[in-house]
């Protein structure tokens, strides 16, 4: 597999940091992002080791494991709904650029080109668009979509607080993301009809249920202890899946395409990250490794 390297920057940042921030930290290490294949049989994360990051799949039993990229730092990784392409985002002098390549490895593509932060890329279901978010003035982010070969930018919400964590729905209709670290808030693919899904304590990473009808997302306490949530599509019944305890922070969650599992992180004292799945009413948890897959926790 042909390498390619990125250029480096060393960034110090906390395991938990306000939303569009880059969210790791030059000691973070382990498998972070990970998200379930399309077919259920594989799995697509980062093995992140103290600032580089290489982008893997591997089969859900730990075995068989194939490097797709290796950079200095691989931020959100998402697979394309045709599963020949990985969108993400890496830090690029100060700033934050957002990058596809195709899952053999080859033709990295850089996206954006602003003087300002591109974060949180995210698909659209038919694989033609790429929803995002973008630091502009004031520190303030703003939604933006544009096509997948970088063209045709354009911003879709204009609010007084930062927006970020986009989410494109399966129907290809709406988009989620999070207001102000607090609201979940759902519009159409212009930005219009906008409407207040939920509020909470500080939330990130949306994802819609295979079937439209759920969004995953992480919560924060003021304590920075983390949680995996569930809220219906229509804001109605709030559930937490996981349950933090002794410091333990669960974040970046993800369905499997029958949308009955949750694969997700946790983040321990130490920013040592592990790949765990849950079934969706939040029992049966399981922590993965390579050697054996998934087994009880």
């Amino acid at each position: 597999m042909k390498k390619h390297t990125l250029i480096p920057i060393i960034f110090l940042f906390n395991c938990i940091v306000s939303p569009g921030d880059i969210r790791t930290h030059l000691v973070d290490h382990g498998y972070m992002y990970p998200s379930i294949l399309r077919n259920g049989d594989r799995i697509l994360f980062v093995e992140q080791s103290y600032g580089s990051g290489k982008l893997f799949t591997a089969d859900r039993s730990g075995r068989d494991p194939e490097m797709i990229f290796e950079g200095e730092l691989i931020l959100s990784p998402e697979i394309s709904p045709t599963e020949d392409k990985v969108v993400f985002f890496t830090p690029e002098y100060g700033r934050s650029r957002i990058f596809t390549i195709k899952t053999d490895g080859t033709n990295i593509t850089q996206l954006t080109f602003d003087s300002v932060s591109c974060s949180n890329p995210c698909w659209s279901p038919d694989g033609d668009k790429i929803v995002y978010s973008s630091q502009r003035k004031y520190n303030i982010r703003d939604i933006f979509v544009m096509n997948s070969d970088g063209s045709g930018k354009a911003k879709i919400t204009d609010e007084p607080v930062s927006c970020d964590y986009p989410a494109w729905s399966p129907d290809g209709s709406k988009i989620a993301y999070v207001s102000d670290n607090s609201s979940i808030i759902l519009i159409n693919t212009d930005g219009s009809e906008r409407k207040v899904l939920l509020g909470h304590s500080m939330i990130h990473t949306l994802k819609w249920s295979p079937d439209g009808s759920k969004i995953l997302f992480s919560s924060f306490s003021e304590n920075s202890q983390g949680d995996i949530c569930v809220v219906n599509s229509d804001g109605t019944e709030v559930m937490k899946i996981t349950q933090g305890q002794n410091l333990i922070t669960y974040l970046y969650p993800s369905w499997s395409p029958d949308g009955t599992k949750i694969i997700f992180n946790s983040c321990d004292r130490e920013r040592r990250f592990e790949i765990f799945e849950i079934d969706a009413d939040g029992s049966n948890m399981k922590w993965f490794e390579f050697s054996g897959g998934f087994s009880k926790q």
